[in-house]
């Protein structure tokens, strides 16, 4: 095999910077896995032949929504998104699968930096879906609207399950009593190798140096980043110290996206390791940088214990429920698995969701099984 050779690609995780990679990289045919770009473009084969992925595909998502709304019988909602070409893209799929089980829309906001749109001070739904890419212009967006925001349910998608910023204690919280889809958190075997890793180790590696500046807000002696990382940053810096020692159970407590970096990493590892031994094996081979990358992405397809036919090896989503009392809750409140028979997909219990307080919820009957007995229950809250 040729030195240095590469092979494949790890990331992204967001679809906007995946894409433009799955793109350049699928011509040149290279294996390319993500860990959190869940386009439902990204799934078709014939343009993507070598990409993979560790979270599920939104439609998963969008089919997680469509039960959601109609297990509490919630048929007239409002959807705000990003302004681009994922928001976009997902806003045509909701507004398309929505409608085709009755469920109406009241209104869409795209929110841009340019868009000046607003909830309506007379929106008659009780319901919100949060959809499109997260920025801190869209953050910002609804704390503008948190006043209209306060008597309504926010449903947010996987991809929004990191934006606890959305319920910060303070005087606004838009985000408080949203129900919020995650992927569920697994165990990392080998944690213990992170109590090593350490800035002072290794001065020199960038990726390092961003997560310090991340997760401890202190210099790292890299004079412009230490100049413009602060300026973006709203607590105070210190200089980094041999105390600073990364810890993934806190420093990433709640976070699901080191898991899938890890699936993807461990992947990754296991077709490299296959071709190796091919490579081996074939003392006088003869096999060039395009067969080798052409192997790979073959092994990676044999790892079917992380990817099912489609890839997307995750079709289960946790339901979290967001308040916030003086302190902040992320309790798991339900669960959606695609994997099960359509009328066992959703199950989630209302009776220990927290909603927001003066909102009539449109929920003429749910049916719960108490003790083995049907009950018809009206929730008013």
């Amino acid at each position: 095999m040729e030195n240095d050779a590469v092979v494949g690609f790890i990331g992204d995780l967001q679809s906007g910077t995946t894409l433009p990679m799955a793109q350049l990289l699928s011509l040149y045919g290279y294996t390319h896995i993500s860990y959190g770009a869940r386009d439902p473009l990204l799934s078709n084969k014939r343009l993507y032949p070598n990409f993979f992925r560790t979270v599920p595909d939104d439609k998963i998502q969008y089919a997680a929504y469509v039960k959601l709304l109609e297990r509490f019988q919630w048929n007239w909602v409002g959807i705000i998104t990003s302004n681009d070409d994922s928001g976009r893209r997902e806003l045509q799929a909701l507004v398309k699968l929505f409608t085709s089980h009755q469920i109406c829309i009241e209104f869409t906001i795209l929110v841009s930096l340019d868009n000046h749109d607003y909830i309506h001070p007379a929106s008659s739904t009780d319901v919100i879906i949060i959809c499109g890419s997260y920025s801190l212009t869209y953050i910002k967006f609804l704390y503008h609207e948190a006043h209209f925001l306060k008597n309504k349910t926010l449903i947010l998608p996987s991809s929004w399950s990191l934006a606890t910023d959305l319920i910060l204690p303070g005087d606004v919280i838009p985000g408080n009593c949203s129900l919020v889809f995650s992927i569920p958190t697994y165990n990392i075997t080998g944690k213990e190798m992170f109590n090593v890793v350490h800035l002072s180790n290794q001065p020199s590696d960038p990726l390092l140096e961003d997560i310090w500046m991340t997760i401890f807000h202190c210099y790292t002696g890299n004079k412009l980043k230490d100049f413009l990382m602060p300026l973006a940053d709203l607590y105070p810096y210190s200089n980094c110290s041999e105390e600073m020692k990364l810890n993934i159970e806190y420093n990433f407590s709640g976070d699901t996206t080191p898991y899938q970096v890890y699936i993807a990493v461990y992947i990754m590892a296991q077709a490299l390791h296959k071709l190796k031994i091919f490579i081996d094996e074939k003392k006088n081979n003869t096999s060039n940088i395009y067969d080798y990358k052409r192997r790979l992405s073959q092994y990676i397809k044999e790892e079917n214990i992380f990817l099912s036919e489609n890839e997307d090896w995750i079709t289960r989503l946790d339901i979290q429920n967001w308040v916030t009392e003086g302190k902040t809750s992320e309790m798991v409140v339900g669960r959606f698995d695609a994997s099960f028979l359509e009328d066992k997909q959703l199950d989630i219990n209302p009776q220990i969701i927290t909603w927001r307080q003066n909102s009539i919820v449109k929920i003429a009957r749910d049916v719960l099984k108490m003790n083995g007995q049907m009950r018809e229950e009206t929730i008013v809250l």
